[in-house]
């Protein structure tokens, strides 16, 4: 079984002689349905819970209208407007306790496994074949799904036997074993659970095309070449090794550019030249990378200059922005040069995912909300960013934006939404403009909320903003264009 909350974009397959349940797959195809989701609008708003309704029906909106990565920062909104302020909230690739818990901590992971949650219905599904197999095993990929690994084992009847595998699930296997949940339990090292891209339901090809894509999370050489077509991530220096012919697409970490180098999340450094072969290797793939701000060493100058020279790196695509961490695995105290002091996680943490670390020129806590905000435009406008650390949006190639000209028409990760009360309280109906790239949110006057929400088609600006008197429209559309509602077009 692979429980819940997992890549909202990834469907799974088990090697041959076993039955896998994909619950994470069956969970995206229900609270992603459009009659889903318009009834969780609805309750929301009749329960007066406004901006979660918002989020949900912009969230929908572009699911129903965007492009690729459109869809996938949908189901990111609707997906946290529908589970605010519960037990468990959920984005488009993290899943939040309430309360301040957090997952690196066994004991608030045990609590969250007892609490009802959007999933629930999936968990309870699977209760009779969890009483009923001979043998099961959990597939835990990420901390994300050990809320719900922990439910499915607390199902299993007295004497049943119980397997975790999977890559968090041996790493954390110690921890685990622990747990009154897993008592008794097995842990397997192999990987016997493969991942397919299947982007989000209702979108062509993925896992149930004639070739799917198989996705691997951490490409290493020793490991053998996947069966092409093939995506995933490797380590900036494993890059080379792991590129060729049969990868589609290949993501890589980074940190800095300096002397004619890129410097790697753990600290290696790989020559621009040799970058450049990785990209052909590919013969044809897509070379894409993260980039991680905040690494040891690495302060504001070299971030900027690494900015200045992103039209050098051999790269197809800097698809996100990363706050770098110290993964908690890793135990030298060297990085790329850097004299760097770690430091112990909390003692409470038990599940801990990384470990505290200072090293002389390195960004300032307070530095990194300005800094990224000021690169998150920059980047954006060179291509849009990933919506999440998912497969299915690195496989995704951003579309190029459209070239300015006379016609104007909605931002296309902007939503128009009618709602029957403000978001203040205050009595409705109501008109507001999300963009969910952005996270920007403005009230609307009722003569333009139906025209806006009409403008996925390129109209003249005159048409669009015919509901305002004409001494209005010029303000009117300088205002929605510096707020990220609407953007000229040809």
């Amino acid at each position: 079984m692979v429980p819940p909350f997992a890549d909202l974009t990834l469907a799974h397959e088990a090697p041959e002689g076993w039955r896998l349940l994909d619950l994470n797959r069956a969970f995206v195809e229900r609270s992603l349905a459009p009659a889903h989701l318009r009834g969780v609008a609805a309750a929301l708003e009749a329960a007066g819970s406004m901006r979660g309704a918002l989020l949900v029906r912009a969230g929908l909106d572009l699911l129903e209208h965007g492009g690729a990565l459109q869809r996938l920062r949908g189901a990111g909104a609707a997906l946290t407007g529908w589970t605010r302020g519960s037990a468990i909230e959920l984005s488009a690739d993290d899943l939040f306790p309430a309360g301040g818990a957090t997952l690196e901590r066994s004991a608030d992971a045990v609590v969250a496994a007892a609490t009802g949650s959007a999933f629930t219905p999936e968990l309870e599904a699977a209760r009779p074949l969890v009483q009923g197999a001979e043998r099961l095993v959990l597939w835990v990929e990420r901390d994300q799904q050990l809320p719900a690994a922990l439910a499915l084992a607390s199902m299993r009847p007295a004497g049943g036997h119980v397997e975790l595998a999977g890559p968090y699930a041996w790493r954390h296997r110690r921890t685990l074993a622990g747990l009154p949940h897993l008592a008794g339990a097995g842990f397997r090292p192999d990987g016997c659970v493969h991942a397919l891209v299947s982007g989000l339901p209702g979108e062509p090809g993925g896992a149930r095309a004639d070739t799917p894509l198989r996705w691997c999370e951490d490409a290493r050489a020793g490991d053998g070449a996947p069966p092409a077509p093939w995506a995933g991530r490797a380590a900036l220096a494993e890059a080379h090794r792991v590129a060729g012919p049969g990868c589609r697409t290949l993501v890589v970490d980074m940190v800095a550019l300096r002397d004619g180098a890129v410097l790697g999340r753990d600290g290696t450094s790989v020559p621009v030249e040799a970058l450049g072969r990785v990209r052909e290797a590919l013969g044809g793939g897509r070379l894409v990378a993260d980039w991680w701000i905040g690494a040891p060493g690495v302060g504001r100058d070299g971030v900027e200059r690494t900015l200045a020279g992103l039209d050098a790196l051999p790269v197809d695509w800097v698809a996100a922005l990363r706050l770098f961490t110290w993964p908690v695995e890793r135990g030298e105290a060297a990085w790329g040069g850097a004299a760097v002091t770690l430091s112990a996680p909390a003692p409470d943490r038990d599940l801990a995912r990384d470990r505290p670390f200072a090293a002389p020129g390195t960004l300032e806590v307070g530095e990194l909300p300005g800094l990224l905000r000021e690169l998150h435009a920059a980047l954006g406008r060179r291509a849009e960013l990933a919506p999440g650390r998912l497969a299915g949006a690195y496989t995704t190639e951003p579309e190029a934006a459209p070239a300015p000209g006379p016609l104007v028409a909605l931002d296309p990760d902007c939503a128009v939404v009618e709602l029957p009360a403000r978001l203040d309280g205050g009595p409705g109906p109501s008109w507001y403009a999300a963009n969910l790239r952005e996270g920007a949110v403005i009230a609307l006057d009722a003569r333009l909320g139906p025209a806006l929400a009409g403008l996925r088609r390129p109209q003249p600006p005159g048409a669009a903003l015919a509901g305002l008197p004409a001494a209005q429209r010029e303000r009117a559309a300088a205002l929605l264009s510096s707020r990220g509602v609407t953007r000229s077009t040809s």
